[in-house]
């Protein structure tokens, strides 16, 4: 990225164009419906869009954060899921001294009022690896400050669980497909049916009770149904599949 951007910076300064750089704290990440950013990548690109900036001595950099994929795709997660990515530039654009590697130590501490004696004995202590969003769900017990956003990052990844991580629908559905006649496949089917949308439909009414705090009901039921279309669509295509099966309500 730098070696491309270098170059198209020097192109429009020599054309006498005054330019300033544009990170991005969410954007795409293969994801379109993206539930949080995918930090890893967005803290590269953050670093290296401040070493850039630095180093051509750019008068500012604007730090994106974009609310869906495209004008008409779905919207990916709430702007209060972003604000880790989002504090991180801002803290190496003002605070030279502060060590990147610390970060999430400080963002925890400052932000969510996690304390420091916590944090010190903790197993995920090497903060340089550890992705914040994926310890939200264990600190959740822990946190004092800001606790909405922490309510609503849980709800997006008690939804991701049973939705993608754990026996993805879509492969299910493709193995009822595949083998309609088979008694094994069905019996399987059934199961997983009823562990994965019973997990679909608390992580629902959690999700909903989480956004209650945080958006108008409208919004908060047009950002329920961007999520939960699809899985919904398998479960009906599910139960033509499986005749008998119990509907969970």
């Amino acid at each position: 990225m730098k070696a491309a951007a270098r170059r198209i910076l020097h192109t429009l300064q020599e054309a006498g164009i005054e330019v300033i750089g544009a990170s991005s704290v969410r954007c795409w990440d293969d994801s379109g419906e993206q539930n949080y950013p995918v930090i890893h990548n967005r803290v590269h690109n953050i670093a290296d869009w401040i070493e850039l900036a630095r180093s051509e001595q750019l008068d500012g950099i604007i730090h994106t954060n974009w609310g869906c994929p495209f004008s008409l795709g779905s919207p990916h997660g709430l702007f209060e899921t972003s604000r880790y990515p989002a504090y991180f530039p801002a803290d190496l654009s003002w605070n030279f001294q502060a060590a990147a590697d610390t970060y999430l130590e400080r963002f925890l501490h400052q932000f969510h009022g996690v304390s420091l004696a916590e944090m010190e004995h903790a197993e995920w202590a090497d903060y340089t690896i550890t992705d914040y969003y994926q310890l939200i769900p264990q600190l959740l017990p822990l946190i004092t400050r800001n606790l909405p956003t922490a309510e609503l990052i849980d709800a997006m990844i008690r939804f991701e669980l049973p939705a993608a991580r754990r026996s993805p629908l879509p492969t299910l559905l493709f193995r009822g497909a595949w083998s309609p006649d088979s008694e094994e496949v069905i019996t399987f089917l059934k199961e997983k049916y009823r562990m994965g949308y019973s997990d679909l439909l608390a992580a629902k009414q959690n999700m909903r009770r989480v956004l209650a705090q945080l958006l108008p009901q409208e919004m908060a039921e047009l950002f329920i149904l961007s999520r939960f279309y699809r899985p919904e669509l398998y479960e009906k295509q599910l139960q033509l599949l499986i005749a008998d099966l119990q509907i969970i309500e």
